[in-house]
């Protein structure tokens, strides 16, 4: 079970992390999933696929099912201080009011839809596919409001040169 831990540790920490959102969760969630894996054991077929494919999947399912959890909670809800955490955040506040600054002043070039695409994504930390659930669109849509308004926002920040 150690050998299993030490191998397959990190990716089930990703797995928890990207959906979680909260990596001391993400770290509880990581330890259940190894005690879950070792009760059931048993259960694994080799036949049906790769032990690592099944630790993702479980690790995954019970990742999903912590988060709406967490939700029902109001776990994103809340934002506790750590004062240690502070410094840490800091430099990437400074980088959000900067481009959030620049979001509003190159905002007109943009549409609603892709506004708030960009400020779903990049400020609130929403995968496309989040977004599109969250906004009711397909993702085929979402994916064209984020990368039309990268466009807009290239060519308004990186004008072309013409030569004379």
């Amino acid at each position: 079970m150690g050998q299993l831990f030490r191998r397959y540790r990190q990716p089930v920490l990703r797995v928890a992390s990207r959906i979680l959102r909260d990596g001391t969760e993400a770290e509880d969630l990581c330890q259940e999933v190894f005690i879950q894996l070792f009760q059931k054991a048993k259960l694994f077929n080799p036949e049906k696929g790769a032990a690592s494919s099944w630790i993702i999947q479980v690790a995954y399912h019970r990742a999903m099912n912590r988060r709406k959890y967490l939700t029902h909670r109001q776990h994103y809800v809340a934002v506790e201080v750590d004062e240690q955490q502070i410094g840490d955040r800091l430099r990437p506040m400074i980088d959000q009011i900067t481009a959030r600054n620049l979001l509003s002043r190159l905002g007109e070039q943009l549409s609603d839809e892709q506004r708030n695409t960009f400020e779903l994504h990049f400020f609130e930390g929403y995968s496309l596919r989040e977004i599109a659930e969250k906004t009711n669109q397909k993702i085929g849509n979402v994916r064209h409001h984020f990368y039309r308004g990268l466009e807009r926002l290239r060519s308004n920040l990186l004008p072309i040169k013409t030569r004379k």
